[in-house]
Parts: structure tokens; C-alpha cells; sequence
């Protein structure tokens, strides 16, 4: 079984990708497959960016170029063409050597077209607030930062690019006995 585990920015993909991963599933986060991708790519982004954003260690400085792509709409379409297909290809990679249950975790899921290569797709909501301080305790960046990236993600939504896919959603605001409750009820556990 292959699970997708999507949503926007802080409502609880990592949290959903635990619990699961506690039930035996291994978890690729395809987060940190983009941090990879992008030492795979440095070329592409010092030829892209510029070098102003390849730090004195010579790797990608991931603050300063986020700091610019989450300002700049053309700027994280230039790094989502860089980076996607780095990741998408990695994810195969890992799905193909995969036994047993997998979690593909990736806030976008659904844009880079992941959820194609899953049984069921899980979209993970909270409530705004909820996300803001979980963004401002975990990440602790500027309010103005935080609200940036909640704008970047505003049309985020469960889009699914096979039409075979069973998509859930999943409320995570009640704690994890809630959360464990929900994907129980998905069949996500095994007896």
C-alpha cells in the first residue's frame, strides 16, 4: 500500500506521516528529497539564481533562496523546474526498492503529480490559526514570512491527476488519538 500524505503548510503532514510510520509504513518525505535534489542540481541553481545564493560551504543556501522564491512567483516556478523532476524521479527510485507499506509525504502531492504512483491519498487540514502557531512555534520565522507562505499555498487543494485515486481528507485538530482514530477508520492499520 501506498499512501500520499498531502497538505498545506503546517496542518499536520509530518504528524499524519508519523503515526503511520509507528504503524510500520516507511515514509519517504519528499521534502528532504528537495534538500538533496538541490545538491544534485547546484549548477542548475548557482546558473538560475546566481551565486549569491551558494553559500561560503559551497552548498545551497535553502534560507536565502527560499527567502526569494516564497517573494517571487517566476523565481519558484524556475526552482520547481530545476528541482521536481530530481524528486519525482527520487521518489520512484524508493518506491520501486519499497517493501511493505510507504507513505509519500509531500505538500505537493499533487501538483508534482506523486499521488499517480499511490493507493489512497491522505489531504491533511487544520484550522488557519492552528496552522499560524504551529508555524510560528516550529519554524519560528517572521509573521510576514509565515503569511507569505500561506499565501503561496492558497490554491493548494486536492487535485488528483489519476482518476482512480482514493483522496481522504483528514482533520487534525483534536490530538493524536483523533488523528490515530481517523486512519483507522481508513483501514490504514493492520489487524
Amino acid at each position: 500500500m501506498v499512501v500520499g500524505v498531502a497538505g498545506k503548510y503546517c496542518a499536520g503532514k509530518n504528524t499524519v506521516a508519523r503515526v503511520l510510520a509507528g504503524a510500520g509504513y516507511r515514509v519517504i518525505d519528499v521534502d528532504g528529497l528537495g534538500h538533496e535534489a538541490l545538491t544534485r542540481r547546484i549548477d542548475d541553481v548557482r546558473g538560475t539564481f546566481g551565486a549569491e545564493y551558494i553559500d561560503s560551504d559551497g552548498a545551497v543556501d535553502r534560507r536565502k533562496l527560499g527567502g526569494l522564491v516564497f517573494r517571487d512567483r517566476e523565481a519558484m516556478r524556475d526552482l520547481e523546474r530545476i528541482v521536481h523532476p530530481e524528486m519525482v524521479q527520487m521518489v520512484r527510485e524508493r518506491l520501486a526498492a519499497a517493501t511493505g507499506g510507504v507513505v509519500v509525504n509531500a505538500a505537493l502531492l499533487f501538483p508534482m503529480r506523486l499521488d499517480a504512483m499511490c493507493d489512497i491519498a491522505l489531504w491533511v487540514r487544520a484550522p488557519l490559526l492552528t496552522r499560524l502557531l504551529r508555524a510560528s512555534r516550529r519554524d519560528r520565522l517572521p509573521l510576514t514570512d509565515i503569511l507569505r507562505r500561506f499565501w503561496t499555498q492558497r490554491k493548494l487543494s486536492p487535485q488528483p491527476s489519476r482518476p482512480d485515486v482514493d483522496i481522504h481528507t483528514v482533520e487534525n485538530r483534536g490530538g493524536l488519538d483523533r488523528l490515530h482514530a481517523q486512519l483507522a477508520e481508513l483501514s490504514l492499520f493492520e489487524e
